[in-house]
């Protein structure tokens, strides 16, 4: 459980900063649409997906290596942090909507989707 928390509390710092960032942004530009709340309710849950993918990362990455036979592992790597940021993307796109933020209360998923990847 401490792993966990220590994980999650290690991927949170990226979200953070970028959360700051954008909050900073919107600030700078006199759009006052988002809080600093809102921004780190955004942009943390999404670093959450990588803290809940770094076991199956370090497991992809124990179980085949790319230095042995990349002609097998290299597909398997690109399938595993295919799904991973797609459901990067996903959360990413998921919160923005919740919270209002434009492009992605009027984008459909799947239009939104080759714009962030």
């Amino acid at each position: 459980m401490k792993r966990w928390l220590v994980l999650c509390a290690l991927w949170s710092i990226p979200g953070a900063i970028q959360a700051i960032s954008l909050y900073s942004v919107y600030s700078i530009k006199g759009d006052h649409s988002l809080s600093l709340w809102v921004a780190l309710a955004w942009r943390i849950p999404e670093w959450q997906v990588w803290a809940l993918a770094t076991p199956l990362i370090l497991y992809a990455a124990r179980r085949w290596p790319i230095t042995r036979a990349p002609w097998k592992s290299v597909p398997i790597h690109f399938v595993v942090a295919s799904v991973i940021a797609f459901v990067d993307v996903a959360v990413y796109f998921w919160l923005g909507r919740g919270f209002g933020q434009m492009p992605f209360t009027t984008a459909p998923f799947f239009e939104f989707v080759p714009i962030i990847c």
